[in-house]
């Protein structure tokens, strides 16, 4: 009897020292959760008081810790999911505000949060869920406005897409426009505005909309690629290269990116030859290049308008200048609104140059006018306006070089020699002897003729007279009156047209 009732002593005593863990165990438990959910919210004001100093990066950092101390509490939840809205993680912002309504369904700032980052992203069936279960606990006018906006995007997101099917570029626009007012992040849409824009020819606004789109998604491959063609179509190769290499980097095989890439490498490798070519004066391969150039792309107007002008200034130094005119020409035919100024400007000096070629001098001088007005502080401009204008005045003067059959770049040696040769041919003896002038007019004009030749030898033989005359100066009324020189000088009379000086140089 003793003995059971020992047992029975230590049996209950066993229970009751279980009992005591229990009790313990429960009440270091509490006590765990209750220092764990202390610490939580503390890293939660710490987050808060990061965001509200605008450091993103640490208020996540602390939001983080809150989730891990904490992850039964929404309100941890829904500070973390706070910080990836603000930075345009809508993804996992979504998937936090999904875990604090898991927690706590009826916390209506969290379904808020979430209708807005769907509308936002164009998302309009769960945007109108989230805006539907907010109306059963509140049937306010806003929200009810808000549910009539998205009906109103979503018509007119589903117009767009029939519209742009049917190539109706500006009627799609108009439709994205007002979706896009209520849906600003929607990828989509916006890519979708974007190929509006190109095709419209407003590329600095799809380059908005592709930088808008990789805000939200830097890796998105459509927008990389949208966005390196709005660059390329635009000229500004580099950074449209930078983009399709960015593309590359994340799909190799991207079809789009690659052929682009390539060929704007072969751009740049023409361009580099072709100037290469010019600056070592190889025109004849220099002019293959820029020919080579103009073929890559015919409808990239900015790249082959650089490769005319190239064939122009080529053309205007191989002295073909009707080819010339008409290179400059094609580049002209740029719309002014999208062609570089300083490249229109030098285009229209070139083909002014190549029309004084061809002796084209009033059409020369009103291009150069044309590219003064361009750009009214070019020195350049204002130089072969100048010049432009002393050739036309020189055109009306007498052409010495044509007197003489010598081109204008002769040297005293071939102007000497095309002298004596012209003066013992024209000398009024030669010309009216034999009574060959049978009138006084015949025989005046042996005498002017013959004057011409001495003119001519005059002023080109003489460095500062041939100076003045090739700016279109008067190199001869501006010389003292009398016998223009020193040599052999003679008189000769005929036809009673009296009796003139002239310089003589035979040697």
């Amino acid at each position: 009897m003793f003995a059971r009732t020992f047992a029975q002593y230590r049996t209950q005593a066993l229970l009751f020292s279980l009992f005591l863990c229990i009790i313990n165990t429960h009440a270091s438990s509490d006590k765990s959760d209750s220092l764990s959910a202390g610490a939580a919210a503390h890293e939660r004001s710490l987050g808060d008081k990061a965001l509200m100093e605008g450091k993103l990066a640490l208020a996540l950092k602390h939001f983080d810790s809150a989730v891990k101390m904490n992850p039964l509490d929404h309100l941890n939840w829904y500070k973390r999911a706070t910080a990836h809205i603000i930075e345009k993680k809508f993804d996992a912002a979504l998937r936090d505000l999904a875990k604090v309504l898991e927690i706590k369904p009826d916390y209506h700032q969290a379904l808020d949060k979430r209708a807005k980052i769907h509308t936002s992203q164009g998302r309009f069936q769960e945007a109108r869920e989230d805006v539907q279960a907010l109306l059963k606990n509140k049937n306010s006018a806003s929200l009810r406005d808000t549910l009539n906006n998205l009906h109103l995007a979503e018509q007119s997101y589903e117009a767009a897409k029939t519209l742009l099917e049917q190539k109706n570029y500006q009627s799609a626009r108009d439709h994205l426009n007002k979706a896009i007012d209520v849906a600003s992040d929607c990828v989509q849409l916006l890519l979708m505005r974007a190929e509006c824009h190109l095709k419209l020819g407003d590329r600095e606004n799809a380059l908005a909309d592709t930088g808008k789109a990789l805000k939200v998604d830097s890796k998105h491959m459509a927008a990389l690629a949208m966005r390196g063609q709005a660059y390329y179509e635009m000229d500004e190769l580099d950074m449209a290269q930078r983009h399709f290499r960015e593309g590359l980097r994340l799909d190799p095989e991207h079809k789009v990116c690659k052929q682009a890439y390539r060929k704007i490498k072969q751009m740049e490798n023409v361009a580099k030859a072709a100037q290469k070519e010019m600056d070592s004066k190889q025109y004849q391969e220099a002019l293959e290049s820029y020919e080579k150039g103009t073929k890559i792309d015919p409808n990239h107007v900015l790249f082959t308008g650089k490769m005319n002008l190239g064939r122009c200034q080529v053309l205007i130094k191989l002295k073909k200048y009707r080819e010339a005119i008409e290179a400059c020409s094609e580049v002209m035919n740029i719309p002014e609104n999208i062609h570089d100024r300083q490249q229109r400007m030098q285009t229209l000096l070139s083909r002014a140059e190549a029309l004084q070629g061809l002796e084209d001098w009033e059409e020369a001088v009103r291009d150069c006018e044309r590219a003064l007005n361009l750009q009214k502080d070019s020195h350049e401009a204002k130089e072969k306006l100048e010049r432009a204008k002393q050739l036309l005045k020189k055109s009306k003067m007498k052409d010495y070089y044509k007197v003489l059959d010598v081109p204008k770049d002769a040297d005293d040696r071939a102007i000497k020699k095309a002298y004596k040769k012209k003066a013992l041919t024209m000398h009024p003896d030669k010309v009216c002897g034999g009574g060959q002038c049978k009138t006084k007019e015949e025989s005046d004009l042996a005498n002017r003729k013959f004057h011409e030749i001495a003119e001519a030898h005059e002023v080109l033989t003489d460095p500062e007279k041939r100076a003045k005359y090739d700016r279109g100066e008067d190199p001869i009324n501006e010389q003292p009156q009398g016998n223009p020189g020193q040599g052999f000088p003679f008189g000769f009379g005929g036809g009673g047209g009296g009796n003139h000086h002239f310089t003589f140089h035979f040697g």
